[in-house]
């Protein structure tokens, strides 16, 4: 869920040359990264920055996508490749609310925040957009 400005990121894609955009956010919780070697054992972990940003998910698409798909393909993976040879993909930095929602903790933590009166995702009735 999110409280993303969809009509400036409409508007960004629309004034480009590019197919495909998505929204780049910060993971809404804290991820590590960890290395190993074959055996298993632990050389390091380390947390990631608050710069990192991952596809949050929402996307603009123009129709000329599916010239980039084949099928079986899925499509963050083989046609975004596709358009980032080809300059073709932007994304939309955003920093406000976002959360996934992929989880039954997630889930409940939606619950507890709308139970709360915490509805941030509601741009219809909070006129944040």
């Amino acid at each position: 869920l999110c409280d993303l400005p969809l009509d400036d990121m409409l508007e960004k894609f629309r004034n480009s040359d590019a197919l495909a955009s998505f929204i780049a956010v910060r993971p809404s919780n804290s991820l590590s990264k960890i290395e190993y070697g074959e055996d298993g054992l632990v050389s390091s972990i380390d947390y990631l920055s608050d710069s990192v940003l991952i596809n949050g998910g929402f996307f603009a698409l123009r129709p000329a996508i599916f010239d980039y798909m084949e099928p079986g393909d899925e499509l963050v993976e083989q046609p975004f490749a596709r358009l980032i040879k080809e300059r073709k993909l932007m994304t939309y930095e955003y920093h406000g609310f976002w959360r996934a929602m992929d989880t039954f903790k997630d889930k409940k933590k939606f619950d507890d925040m709308y139970e709360a009166g915490d509805r941030t995702w509601e741009v219809w009735n909070n006129n944040s957009a």
